[in-house]
């Protein structure tokens, strides 16, 4: 698929910034900015190495901000289908994030939230993790994987402050007291 010079720009991380993300992470789900991540997180999924690390130069903090809260609605996406397609999505919008967050533990909330995703549709984050290896940036392979070594209290909802809301297409993450069960 060709792309026009318009249409390649939609796919930039540079489209991740601006007012467009003021508020993200508390607009509904499904969004026109999900909709505009997606294109950016799919662009870098499938494309060649040389692709990605030029796609990597060009994430700034704030659109490693944008990247962590996409991957936290992902992971209210594949419960909400359950499906691993967002959780693979999400994995690989964290490992694009990570090299540029200004404080690198602002992924563990969405790493927490993509853990107890793919443990409610019956996967595991190590296999879903797996499953994108290859595509993640090597500086943050080992970042992600030390986060799957912690004990399962110190990746849970409740370590990161977090819980889930909802049911069916309501259903997301939030910020909160958790159920202990």
């Amino acid at each position: 698929m060709i792309l026009t010079k318009g249409e390649f720009s939609l796919t930039r991380p540079s489209v991740l910034m601006g007012k467009k993300f003021n508020g993200y992470l508390r607009v509904g789900i499904p969004s026109e900015q999900d909709a505009v991540v997606d294109l950016v997180v799919a662009h870098f999924m499938g494309a060649t190495e040389a692709s990605r690390e030029e796609v990597m130069e060009e994430v700034t903090p704030s659109a490693a901000a944008v990247l962590c809260v996409y991957a936290e609605r992902m992971a209210a996406v594949s419960v909400r289908e359950s499906s691993s397609g967002p959780l693979e999505r999400g994995i690989v919008a964290i490992g694009m994030a990570l090299s540029r967050l200004e404080d690198p533990r602002d992924s563990l909330y969405p790493l927490a939230a993509l853990n107890h995703a793919s443990s409610v549709i019956g996967s595991s984050l190590g296999r879903v993790i797996d499953s994108v290896t290859e595509i993640l940036p090597r500086s943050s392979k080992a970042e992600i994987r030390d986060f799957m070594e912690r004990d399962e209290r110190d990746k849970s909802l409740s370590s990161m402050g977090l819980c889930a809301m909802g049911e069916g297409a309501a259903f997301r993450y939030g910020s909160g007291p958790t159920d202990p069960s």
